[in-house]
């Protein structure tokens, strides 16, 4: 099935999803310093003593342990909505294959529940944090950096919006039905290139686990860890999902993606064997991709 064919059909088999996640940094640009430092140094300064081409000077308003915890929620939020998702365009909304889309709203669910809950203690904290920044920052502290409690807990927010993905079908407008049927036909060349780097990114994916798998495995007392095991299976089992138009090369690669799930980490580890032909798994993999793309894959 062409690319060109799968575009009319995909718009049934998979949606955009936005993500948007927003955190209070807790930095402030202290122009004071920032002109002082400047002056200092006899750096060239506008008439207010300032310089925005130099260098500026940026307070941490409470310890970074405070915030920690909230960074590493977030963090594991956009790794598991890249992981769930592919790229649509260069930034925004990525695709998420219809299949996919009730395992990541109820992990999205939980994970969400569990960056309040974590944000919320840190609110709590928030009065004190402030009151030990006045201390740490001595004359740098500035009781009007710090905003509000209420203020402060608008600036957490996670969520996701779902949208159709574009089709030229779909576009109205008040033209000429000549003009209309050419921007129909750019919105569906447009849709056929971002399909194939979307599909491209699938088969990326699977060169980087082949790639790691030949790194690890290629000496026989090599140290790996678990991950490069429980990645394989995690791209195995979302391929399927992945595969939005039916490509039957990828379906022969997901099948051979199984050789490297076959065995535990220990297995791996302790049997030399075994070890050898996991890794000439992965080369055959990596050799069946440079082939499929004529050897300028990546």
């Amino acid at each position: 099935m062409t690319v060109s064919t799968v575009t009319s059909s995909i718009n049934s088999s998979a949606m955009l999803i936005d993500l948007r996640i927003s955190q209070w940094t807790a930095r402030k640009l202290d122009k004071k310093v920032t002109a002082q430092v400047a002056r200092d140094a006899g750096v060239y300064t506008d008439a207010n003593g300032f310089s925005n081409n130099v260098g500026s000077y940026y307070k941490t308003l409470v310890d970074s342990e405070y915030l920690d915890k909230i960074k590493k929620h977030v963090n594991a939020i956009r790794a598991y909505h890249y992981k769930m998702t592919l790229p649509w365009s260069d930034a925004g909304p990525r695709v998420l294959p219809a299949d996919a889309y009730m395992d990541y709203a109820y992990e999205m669910q939980g994970m969400k529940a569990e960056f309040e809950q974590t944000v919320d203690a840190f609110l709590a904290d928030y009065p004190a944090a402030r009151q030990e920044a006045r201390r740490i920052l001595g004359s740098l502290f500035n009781e009007e950096d710090y905003p509000p409690t209420e203020v402060v807990a608008e600036k957490f927010r996670i969520g996701y919006s779902v949208l159709p993905i574009p089709s030229a079908d779909d576009f109205r407008v008040g033209l000429a039905e000549d003009e209309v049927s050419a921007i129909r036909a750019d919105i569906q060349q447009a849709n056929e290139a971002l399909l194939a780097q979307t599909m491209r990114e699938v088969y990326s994916r699977i060169y980087k686990v082949a790639e790691s798998f030949i790194d690890r495995l290629g000496e026989e007392d090599k140290v790996f860890r678990d991950s490069l095991v429980e990645n394989a299976r995690s791209l195995r089992d979302l391929l399927p999902k992945f595969n939005l138009t039916n490509d039957p090369k990828l379906n022969e690669l997901a099948e051979k993606l199984d050789k490297l799930c076959e065995h535990d980490p220990n297995q791996l580890r302790h049997n030399w064997g075994t070890k050898q032909e996991v890794h000439a798994a992965a080369v055959d993999i990596k050799s069946d991709l440079m082939d499929f793309f004529g050897g300028k894959f990546q």
